[in-house]
Order: structure tokens, then sequence, then C-alpha cells
């Protein structure tokens, strides 16, 4: 482990317990007033975070074991992914007081990690406040036993998390955590690395301002069976 990279493991870390997010609290509470109860972030598998800004830049979501795409854990932890981000990057803008060349550059990700399958996804601002959800199309698969494929895929499955890292350094650059220094190698590294990647996106337009996320709906508490039944009135009878 080189210099630089030294250093961006003392600003960046990640808990790897059911937590709630921080940026999440944020938007549910920034209308509450005093002598009200707080009200907690969604709870994520895991979350990188800068350390001295309380910034987070990154989710994960996990589970024991992959059953496919249209397996229930699969599709809801991709449904808490795109506004966990969201939420995530309208901090980030915040942070960087809005101003739309920096907000242009700023990325958040997400890891989806079923058993031996992982999956990355990313979210961008296309313009105003609309975002970007890219899952990126190709998922890894660990394997446990040494072979041929299965170390294809796990050099594949390094590139990726290098890519994702440069994600992560450019990002405390723009929030002016980490100086611009003169890291060619690994800028060499990235061009070729990302030579056959080249992602396209939507004309930026000036931010005036950004929409916090909408909270969502909370569903009606299913009652006890055993209270739907009425309770039986009581008769008196009365004796002639």
């Amino acid at each position: 482990m080189n210099y630089h990279h030294f250093i961006i493991s003392l600003i960046y870390h990640f808990y790897r317990t059911d937590t709630p997010s921080l940026s999440s609290a944020n938007r549910k509470n920034q209308h509450r007033k005093a002598n009200t109860r707080k009200l907690i972030g969604r709870k994520i598998d895991g979350i990188i975070y800068i350390t001295n800004r309380l910034l987070e830049i990154g989710a994960i979501e996990g589970a024991r074991a992959f059953a496919g795409i249209s397996d229930n854990k699969y599709l809801l932890e991709s449904f808490k992914m795109p506004k966990t981000l969201r939420d995530m990057y309208a901090d980030l803008i915040k942070a960087v007081n809005y101003d739309n060349q920096k907000a242009d550059k700023l990325q958040v990700f997400g890891i989806l990690h079923f058993g031996l399958y992982i999956q990355f996804a990313r979210l961008w601002r296309a313009g105003g406040s609309i975002c970007i959800f890219r899952k990126d199309p190709q998922s890894f698969y660990v394997d446990n036993k040494f072979s041929k494929s299965g170390l294809s895929s796990f050099i594949k499955l390094l590139k990726k998390i290098y890519q994702y890292k440069i994600i992560i350094k450019n990002n405390l650059q723009i929030l002016n955590i980490l100086n611009d220094g003169d890291d060619t190698e690994s800028d060499n590294l990235l061009k070729e690395l990302l030579e056959d990647e080249q992602y396209s996106t939507l004309p930026s337009t000036p931010i005036k301002f950004f929409a916090e996320c909408v909270n969502t709906p909370k569903k009606k508490k299913k009652k006890n069976p055993k209270e739907k039944n009425p309770r039986r009135k009581k008769i008196k009878l009365n004796h002639l």
C-alpha cells in the first residue's frame, strides 16, 4: 500500500452493521420542531462515510443467498438503494454549497451483495433535481472453488473495485478533503481500465435548488386476527 492509498483509507470508513443512514435522517428531520421526536434514518446493511465530515458516499445491501432477480429480497433491496443514495447525494450537494460544476462531478454508489454474487450501482445528477440511478449490467460471482472462470470473474471484480475507489477519491477532491496530487500512476491505470467503459451523461443545467426525496407512505399495520371478530354481546335474559 502506497502513501496515497494510506491517506484515503484514513479519510473514509464504513459501517458493517444494520445502522440507520444519517442522510436519510437529515431529510426526515429537516422540518422537525423543538420537543418533538427525532426520526431515525433508513436502516442499511453497510454505509461508507467520510469520517471527519459525517458525509455518506456509499451504501451496501446484502443477503445470505441469491435466489434470482425476481426474489423478494432482491427486489426490496433494489427499491431501497436508489432512495438512500439520493439522500446521500443531496447532503453532498449541500456540502459543496450547490456549486453546479462540483455537483456534476459528484457520484455516490451502492453495492448489492447476495451470497457469492456482487453487483454495483451508481447515482449522479442529470440536471436540476433529476438523478440517474444505474445498476451495472454485469454481476460478479466469487466462486468458492478455484477455477479458470472463477479466477476471471475475480479479476474483473478487482477491476470494478478499483474503479469505484477512484470515485471515492474524486469525491474527496471535490469536497476539498483530499488535495490534487501528482498521482499519474493511478490515473494511467484508470484510463487503461476504463477504456472499454465510457459512460455518457445528459447536458447539465444550473442548480437553483435540489428537491428532497418524498417520504415513503407508511403501510397500515395488520390487525390481529383475533381482534377482527367482534366481541359477543352478553344478552341478559329476563326471567318471567
